[in-house]
Parts: C-alpha cells; sequence; structure tokens
C-alpha cells in the first residue's frame, strides 16, 4: 500500500503564457498524456483510497491544463463510472492561469464541485508584467472574464498569488482582491524562478516588510466585521496554533500526496514534473510495484530544524525549492526559514494577545472557517487560569533539585512565552517571562531555593517577596509534566 490518497495529473506540458517564474521554466512541451496513462493513474490512486475509505483527490494540472479541457471531462466521466462500481468517490482540483475558462467550462466545473485555483498577482499592471502570452501580451483582462463567469456561476474557487520583489505591496494586491469580491487567496513568495531569473525571487531583507504586511492585514481580517478577503496561509496558521496540530513535514508531498506527469512517472509533487532523478516508479508499466519515494517525515531530522522550538509549528522548508538552490532536498533554506519563523512567532504574539482580550473571536472565527469541530480549540491555556494551581506547601519543594523533562519546547516571545510537549501539542501553556527564566535554571544541579534566590538577584528584588511565587510555579510545571523532580538536598550530601 502507497498511503497516497491525492495526486496531481499532469494533463499537458503545453502552456499559453510565459510566466517569467514558472516551475516548469522552459520546459514546455507541445505534449498531452495518453487516456491509459489517466486511468492507469487513477486506478493506482484508487487502489490505497479503497482501503483507507476515504475520498481521494485528482488536481489536475499543466502547463495549463485547460488547453486540453475534453481529456479533463474524459477523466472525469471514467471515475465517476468507477465509482458506480463501488470504488470511492473522487473529488476534483484545478489550478489554471484563467485563461481558458468559458461558460461552458465553468458549468462544468460546478457540475462536478470542483475547487478551482486560478491564478491572479493582483491589479493590472502587477499580474501583467510577469503573466504573458507568448506574443508579450499581458493575460489580466481574460482571466478577469473567466473571474467573472466562476463567481456568477457559484464555482468553488481561490486565488493564488505569486509574490516577488517586484510586487511586494501586499495592501495593494489585498485591495485588489476585495475590489473583486474575492473571498479567499494565498499569497505564495517566489523563491526560486524556473528560468533562473533568481532576481526577481524573495530574498533575506524582503522577509520583515512581507510578514509584517501579511499579518497587519490578518489581524485587520479577524477583527473586522466586514466581509474581506482571507488569506488562507494564515488561517491555516491560526488554526494550527489554536488547535494544537502537529506539522512533521512542509507538505505531504512522497507522502500522502504525488503528482503523475504526462509519461506515466511518479514523482514526490507536481513541481517536480519533468525531472528523473525523483522518479519512483511508472503507472504505465511493471516498476509499479517498486516502493514509493518517500521524502523524510520528521522536521525535527532535517538540518538546521532539530533544536528549532517552532519546528513543529513549521514543518521545514519545501523539498523542491532546496532542490533547486542547493541539488539537496533535505537542506534547509535560510531565507524561507526566516520568513517562516518571523511569520509564526508574529502569529503566536498575536493569538496569545487575543486570547487574552477577546477569546470569543476566536471561537467565532473557528466557527465560521473551520470544517471541524471547536470541542478542543482554545488550547492555549494562561498559567495563571490553570484550576489545578499547586497546593504544595513552599517548605515542601523549596530544598528539592529539579530539572527539566526531555520533550519539553518552550517557545521565548519576549513579553511572554508558551511551553509544550513535542510528544503532545495539544495542550500549549502561556508562561511569563519569570517562568522561562525559572525554566533556564532547572539544571538538576540548583535546588529550588536557589532558583529563587538567582531570579530575585536578575531582578533586583528581595528573594522573600519572590520566593513562595517561585515555588508555586515549580510545583504547577511538575503537575503538568514538564518539570521532574530530581532528588532531596538531604540525601545529596549524604
Amino acid at each position: 500500500m502507497n498511503n497516497i490518497s491525492n495526486i496531481s495529473i499532469e494533463i499537458t506540458r503545453k502552456c499559453n503564457l510565459s510566466c517569467s517564474y514558472c516551475y516548469l521554466g522552459s520546459n514546455k512541451e507541445n505534449v498531452k498524456i495518453q487516456k491509459k496513462t489517466i486511468i492507469n493513474s487513477i486506478m493506482f490512486l484508487l487502489k490505497d483510497a479503497v482501503v483507507e475509505k476515504k475520498n481521494p483527490i485528482i488536481f489536475f494540472m499543466g502547463g495549463e491544463p485547460l488547453l486540453d479541457f475534453s481529456l479533463i471531462k474524459w477523466s472525469v466521466q471514467k471515475c465517476r463510472k468507477l465509482e458506480l462500481s463501488g470504488y470511492p468517490r473522487i473529488l476534483f482540483r484545478i489550478t489554471t492561469n484563467g485563461t481558458r475558462i468559458t461558460t461552458k467550462i465553468a458549468n462544468f466545473l460546478k457540475k462536478e464541485n470542483f475547487r478551482v485555483t486560478l491564478s491572479l498577482d493582483g491589479d493590472e499592471v502587477t499580474h501583467n508584467k510577469f503573466r504573458k502570452n507568448h506574443a508579450g501580451k499581458g493575460s489580466y483582462n481574460r482571466l478577469i472574464k473567466s473571474l467573472y463567469y466562476l463567481q456568477k456561476i457559484g464555482v468553488d474557487y481561490t486565488i493564488r498569488a505569486t509574490l516577488t520583489r517586484n510586487s511586494l505591496n501586499i495592501t495593494n494586491i489585498f485591495n485588489t482582491f476585495s475590489l473583486l469580491d474575492i473571498h479567499s487567496y494565498m499569497i505564495i513568495n517566489a523563491y526560486v524562478a524556473g528560468n533562473g531569473n533568481n532576481r526577481i525571487c524573495i530574498q533575506t531583507n524582503d522577509i520583515k516588510t512581507v510578514v509584517d504586511s501579511k499579518l497587519e492585514l490578518f489581524f485587520y481580517f479577524i477583527e473586522s466585521n466586514e466581509s474581506l478577503p482571507i488569506d488562507l496561509e494564515l488561517l491555516n496558521l491560526f488554526f494550527r496554533i489554536v488547535n494544537g496540530n502537529m506539522v512533521k513535514n512542509p507538505c505531504d508531498a512522497g507522502c500522502r500526496y504525488c503528482g503523475i506527469d504526462i509519461n506515466g512517472d511518479v514523482v514526490p509533487c507536481h513541481r517536480f514534473f519533468g525531472n528523473k532523478d525523483f522518479i519512483s516508479r511508472n503507472v504505465n508499466s511493471c516498476s509499479s510495484e517498486l516502493p514509493m519515494l518517500y521524502f523524510e517525515k520528521d522536521v525535527s531530522k532535517r538540518e538546521l530544524c532539530e533544536n528549532c522550538s517552532i519546528n513543529y509549528l513549521c514543518g521545514g522548508t519545501c523539498y523542491y525549492e532546496s532542490y533547486v538552490k542547493y541539488k539537496n532536498p533535505y537542506r534547509t533554506d535560510k531565507t524561507t526559514c526566516l520568513y517562516n519563523k518571523t511569520l509564526i512567532y508574529g502569529m503566536l504574539k498575536y493569538t496569545i494577545h487575543l486570547f487574552r482580550v477577546n477569546p470569543e473571536r476566536i471561537i467565532s472565527i473557528y466557527e465560521k472557517y473551520s470544517t471541524k469541530n471547536n470541542d478542543n480549540l482554545v488550547i492555549i491555556k494562561s498559567m495563571t487560569n490553570i484550576n489545578k494551581m499547586s497546593k504544595i506547601n513552599a517548605i515542601e519543594i523549596k530544598d528539592k533539585r529539579f530539572s527539566i523533562v526531555k520533550d519539553m519546547i518552550r517557545i521565548d516571545l519576549q513579553e511572554d512565552g508558551i511551553i509544550y510537549s513535542n510528544k503532545n501539542m495539544e495542550y500549549k501553556y502561556i508562561v511569563n517571562v519569570t517562568s522561562l527564566a525559572i525554566l533556564d535554571l532547572l539544571d538538576g544541579k540548583l535546588t529550588a531555593s536557589e532558583i529563587s534566590l538567582k531570579v530575585a538577584i536578575a531582578c533586583e528584588v528581595n528573594v522573600v517577596d519572590i520566593e513562595e511565587d517561585i515555588y508555586k510555579q515549580l510545583a504547577t510545571f511538575q503537575e503538568l509534566g514538564f518539570i521532574e523532580e530530581v532528588k532531596e538536598t538531604a540525601e545529596s550530601n549524604a
């Protein structure tokens, strides 16, 4: 069993545009996939889906997949026939540059419940700068017509914008989406360009501008009662934080998802189409019995990620982009890493703030936009709100030595902090800076009273004024399982 539940099928490598940053670069042959390969790709997917008893997903990709709409229609009809034979119902997605959608195509997408990802980079000037046809003409006006068809007919869609150094005005992009009545979008940073034109790609000194703009607009969305476009990247991160979801890789590539190109070659994801180094098998031959090519599933085993306090909120950097830059899919790209860290730390600070001043808003956003129930929604807890605050007498805890448990993770947010276990992110606790200082001193050698003295000296206060509070915090940490009692001072002197 391959554990694959989603696949991308490369319908054609041909494209009617020549976008400056396309991952295919100039590798856009005028070739399309054969029907036999489509059937074998579908059966490759369904072999696992039958066992898993869930709805598998097919993403139609290109090139520009709608250049061969008839082949997409044929593929969907074959899937529906298989469904009548007892196979699971397949869900469909498509990514398109938006230059080929007609009323007829929009009606088909609506009928078959497609979810459409439409490529739109912002206003007309911004979009046309990089998304031109082969004659050099911009594609904005034709895309807007396609967007109108999708909205009028009620097709489920979202927008994907590619951000370059030439389009860093994210507020302008947001305003354009708002004027076009777009409900959701993702702004993806261009870190590599398929044609090698990396001068347009996001660099380290761009990160602060990008993150500040994205967070500012997301906070505005959260706190506003207006109907505004939703940044799905940040909404998913927000839910990941309040849910305690743990991510061990940047995506499902080579794990639950793979790409199948026009030749039937199976690669970890669609961005590896045409790359012979990452072919694991071919759906048209006996090589389909070979093992899948899996990427390392645990981010903590990747370079520079092992000791990162937010590795399980991040998942690591993109395998494809690391391969393009360094010829090593596991190497951490420092520009992407800086972006992820800056974004996650900013979202953590905001989430803590929102939890304290307006927790009801977290629940209302979750109920409106999440498909999951909210039984365990607000799992970030404040230490001051824990009802099980220790009753241990200060005298009893005073002379004991303590050390930190190995799997305790701490995130320092300067004014606040978060602690959690790397075995279970479902429960995270907000702590203050004093608590972080205490945790730093837990080495199994200092007693609780010695820790109190060190904190008092650092804070320039009398130890008698803070030691009881510190003993209570130590006891609470122990109850929560974040520290362990080592031994009594008297025993160690014996």
